[in-house]
């Protein structure tokens, strides 16, 4: 009867397979140091995630595992071990540690990356200093920050901007949600220029630029076409440009129009201020 009891459970324990990938920063595919999981991987965490160091550079683990029925009541266990390439080196991974609230910031105490690029800054970023640049609103995730010195898109500094005045233009729709800026990037502007993403926008004027988005055409002004819902326009005392899923492009518009969207973007702030 023991014997029967110990079979059965040997029976029970899952058939356990591990295959390992690499890939790089761009999720290629690589080629790897090891093609069967290690029997031991020294990893650390930050924000959730699990790192690892082979050589000079720090890999993100993601560890997938999936469990399946097999022959007769003994389940298969299919585990995935995958290493994305993250920080080339040299880095020191012991003291290696994350920006709080923030794990896109890493550092060593002497190197800087920023999602997992190395920064060359002079002076160096102030990580007890650095946040989210404002207005930030809960609809999207900022990618601009700022230390009080540098300004950064993602992970590039924007060179020549206004620490001290830069700021996220909020985007309003006309029943006063406040939305993301549309496209791929968020716009900004200081006291010297305007921006969209890390890049300047030509001829605009960061003293009266400002943004308002449409749920389609028919809701613009006559004539302003918006390519995909809550598109959104931004405008200036002189010049409108439309945002699309491919950028920031330069439209013609009449001084009516200007004043149409002028008038839309006080009846959104109206909105906004009374809660509609």
């Amino acid at each position: 009867m023991l014997a029967f009891l110990a079979a059965a459970g040997r029976m029970m324990n899952p058939v356990k397979t591990c295959t390992v990938s690499w890939v790089d920063e761009d999720n290629r595919l690589i080629e790897g140091l090891f093609s069967s999981c290690p029997a031991t991987l020294h990893t650390r965490s930050f924000g959730g995630l699990n790192y690892t160091q082979f050589g000079n550079s720090i890999y993100r683990v993601h560890r997938v595992v999936q469990r399946i029925p097999g022959e007769l009541l003994r389940p298969r266990v299919s585990e995935l071990l995958l290493f994305q390439k993250y920080i080339d080196g040299p880095v020191d991974f012991e003291t290696l540690a994350a920006l709080p609230g923030n794990d896109s910031f890493l550092s060593d105490g002497t190197n800087q990356f920023v999602h997992g690029r190395r920064l060359s800054l002079t002076p160096p970023l102030d990580f007890e200093k650095i946040k989210p640049v404002p207005p930030k609103t809960s609809m999207h995730y900022t990618s601009f920050h700022t230390d009080g010195t540098w300004v950064l898109h993602r992970d590039q500094p924007i060179p020549g901007a206004d620490a001290a005045t830069f700021h996220e233009l909020l985007v309003l729709r006309k029943d006063g949600l406040a939305i993301s800026s549309g496209g791929l990037e968020e716009l900004a502007a200081d006291n010297h220029a305007a921006y969209y993403g890390g890049q300047k926008i030509k001829g605009a004027d960061p003293a009266t630029i400002n943004a308002i988005a449409y749920w389609s055409s028919e809701d613009a002004p006559p004539g302003v076409t918006v390519q995909e819902p809550d598109g959104s326009i931004v405008f200036d005392r002189r010049h409108a440009w439309r945002v699309t899923l491919a950028g920031i492009e330069r439209i013609d518009v009449s001084e009516t129009q200007l004043k149409a969207l002028r008038a839309d973007l006080q009846q959104a702030r109206s909105a906004a201020a009374i809660g509609w």
